[in-house]
């Protein structure tokens, strides 16, 4: 059963990856928490590696079948504005 990791960037890119998790889903946000802990994320993939690193990543959502249509969204970041006083 492959889940789906949807990493939203800073820049307003967005990329996928399909991936085989090695954890049951019930425990996802545990290992989330875990990797967001690091700097950089790291993707295996078959023809080499990918780092992301986290100051780069606006937001993550991991979709795995047996959550059905329910996703795990975690934003690293949180749209706004700069406040310029005296501009109310």
């Amino acid at each position: 059963m492959n889940g789906v990791v949807k990493i939203k960037y800073i820049n307003g890119n967005e990329e996928s990856f399909v991936f085989a998790p090695k954890f049951d889903p019930a425990t996802m946000t545990n290992r989330i928490k875990e990797l967001l802990s690091l700097s950089a994320l790291i993707f295996q993939l078959e023809n080499g590696l990918t780092v992301i690193p986290i100051a780069n990543i606006e937001s993550i959502s991991i979709i795995h079948s047996k959550l059905g249509r329910n996703a795990i969204s975690i934003p690293l970041a949180i749209a706004a504005s700069r406040f310029v006083s005296g501009s109310e």
